[in-house]
């Protein structure tokens, strides 16, 4: 690696490790073993993109990507990357908001909620990313998506970019949905967020 590359890296690196972070998308191919590469944000957006280095494996750092973004307080902002996956098949696509540390250690963390609409992909296909069509169970309020619910959330928003309905959501109260990707082939995700708070 030259010299340069491995100084642009670092500075990516240190950029995305102090981003305020308001928003978190995960996209997590792990399972499936598949490198995330090239990834960068999207054109128009104001996000960070890195790989998952809490992660203990490097292999595995490299299947699993963290979009983030500070936002304006009650405002809806355009977030999302770019990747090229070095294989075919399943990535996960996980809504949710910014981890927070529990005041007490032991406790659980406070939420803090991020609303989530018009999520968008191009390059492989994402059902129902306006959140209007509902799903045929309680337990999992939006079709097309799995939810994992804490804290009482997932959660309709109070307020919507597209359409009538979306989502809010935190950390441990995420959305998913599973996209399959074509190796080579770039994939753009999109998404407008908004946060109470700055």
């Amino acid at each position: 690696m030259s010299i340069v590359r491995h100084t642009s890296l670092l500075v990516a690196a240190a950029a995305f490790a102090h981003t305020a972070e308001a928003v978190r998308i995960d996209l997590d191919a792990t399972a499936a073993g598949i490198r995330l590469e090239a990834a960068a944000p999207a054109a128009g957006t104001k996000t960070s993109v890195g790989q998952g280095t809490w992660i203990a494996d490097p292999a595995k750092q490299a299947c699993f990507l963290s979009v983030r973004s500070a936002l304006a307080a009650k405002a809806w902002t355009q977030v999302g990357c770019t990747f090229t996956p070095a294989a075919s098949g399943k990535v996960v696509v996980i809504l949710r908001g910014p981890w927070s540390k529990p005041a007490v250690a032991g406790e659980a963390a406070a939420p803090i909620p991020v609303s989530y609409d018009a999520v968008t992909v191009q390059g492989a296909v994402l059902a129902n990313g306006s959140f209007e069509e509902k799903g045929a169970e309680a337990s999992q309020p939006y079709a097309g998506w799995k939810a994992v619910t804490a804290a009482g959330y997932p959660r309709p928003a109070g307020a919507a970019k597209d359409g009538s309905a979306a989502v809010s959501v935190w950390h441990d109260g995420h959305l998913s949905q599973v996209i399959e990707v074509t190796a080579g082939s770039p994939v753009t995700l999109t998404a407008w967020a908004w946060s109470d708070r700055p």
